[in-house]
């Protein structure tokens, strides 16, 4: 199947909170690409705190926590606030809510989270079929390299969706659930442990938090955007919340 080429959504706060995250990551007594669950000290001076407090408080960085969160717990088609998320912010990407129902059927049929019987199927539903991890996986890889996402961070973003990938799986099946609000709740985490390093000793923190939060900026962008970025977007921010979320 072609993959068409990603629309670029991510902003350059973005890239540049990725830049400083890349420099935490990448540490020459600490760069790993296995998302050990190693603690890394950080200085005030990496900390990008502006920049994270401002991603933080977006109303479009909880709404996509929410979302995210959202599909990997039980009964999603009939959650109207995940459908009205979708389709609204697709509106914002240009989108249009003509057929929106249909759109959100495909995206969770895509997704492989909707069962249906073929007597009452649509054209949708059957042509609409669950997305492989493997042509996931592909996606993910195209993506990196055409969103200007720094080079030392990629390395990073390929190990969390590689390593939840069971993780994942299950999500999708819904039976690993991500909890409602863990997502922003961590990210609120990080940035509180910023802000104390400022004024005391360097408190550090899991690589696979600030890994989970990198692939959750690098990737959530093309979420709303086409179906397969959409379902690409959503299963990277899967990866993502559950490193994040690791203990």
């Amino acid at each position: 199947m072609a993959i068409y080429k990603p629309e670029n959504w991510l902003t350059a706060d973005d890239l540049e909170l990725l830049e400083l995250l890349a420099q935490i990551l990448t540490q020459p007594a600490h760069a790993s690409s296995n998302l050990s669950e190693e603690s890394i000290p950080l200085t005030p001076a990496e900390a990008g705190l502006n920049l994270l407090e401002q991603l933080v408080s977006l109303k479009e960085f909880r709404e996509t926590a929410h979302f995210v969160e959202g599909l990997t717990q039980q009964d999603v088609t009939s959650r109207d606030d995940l459908k009205e998320i979708y389709l609204s912010r697709r509106k914002t990407s240009g989108r249009s809510r003509v057929i929106s129902s249909t759109h959100w059927r495909a995206f969770l049929n895509r997704m492989g989270i909707t069962k249906f019987s073929y007597s009452s199927a649509s054209r949708a539903d059957i042509y609409t079929t669950r997305m492989t991890y493997e042509h996931f996986l592909k996606m993910e890889r195209r993506l990196i390299v055409q969103r200007h996402i720094p080079l030392r961070i990629r390395a990073v973003i390929v190990g969390v969706v590689d390593k939840y990938e069971n993780e994942v799986e299950e999500a999708r099946n819904g039976i690993n659930p991500l909890k409602s609000g863990s997502i922003v709740k961590v990210s609120r985490s990080i940035l509180e442990s910023l802000n104390r390093n400022k004024k005391t000793e360097l408190e550090p923190l899991k690589s696979s938090q600030l890994a989970g939060l990198a692939t959750l900026i690098a990737d959530s962008s093309v979420l709303f955007t086409t179906r397969d970025w959409s379902v690409a977007g959503t299963m990277s921010a899967m990866a993502g919340g559950f490193s994040a979320t690791a203990y």
